[in-house]
């Protein structure tokens, strides 16, 4: 798998593995410019769409229209930030915190080492040990048909 994803989101972690395994992972995130670097991370969404799990609204700049990927980065934070952060998330009003970084491009790499990486892709929940993960926008890679 060369891990490109045509739509929906990739996020390191299922929100119920964030405090057994998975929480305080350290991932070098790089967009396709090669711009990034190695933090802490308590979740990271990449995302073509606004809301992500159904309710978290994750990306609220995000466009399904624009060709380009949405990584929200929630840097580590303890059990009571965790809780504040994901109410925060839940409601779209996260953008302006310190420990939040949204950043827009249409590649990502995702790097990390001596780990078992679980990930979840359009509801799919996979894992790796291998590093990099790549996560790309195909623009226009499906035809969408609505019975409106």
């Amino acid at each position: 798998e060369d891990g490109r994803l045509a739509r929906g989101e990739a996020h390191v972690a299922r929100q119920d593995e964030l405090a057994a395994d998975a929480a305080h992972a350290t991932l070098d995130l790089r967009d396709g410019d090669g711009a990034g670097g190695k933090r802490r991370y308590l979740m990271l969404v990449i995302s073509n769409g606004n809301f992500f799990g159904g309710s978290f609204h994750i990306a609220p700049r995000a466009s399904l229209e624009d060709g380009l990927l949405d990584a929200v980065s929630i840097y580590d934070a303890g059990p009571l930030e965790r809780a504040r952060l994901f109410s925060m998330v839940s409601k779209g009003k996260h953008e302006s915190d310190d420990r939040v970084e949204i950043r827009q491009h249409n590649r990502f790499t995702i790097s990390f080492e001596g780990a078992v990486v679980r990930y979840e892709v359009d509801g799919e929940v996979l894992s790796s040990t291998h590093s990099p993960l790549e996560v790309e926008s195909v623009p226009r890679a499906l035809t969408v048909y609505s019975a409106l």
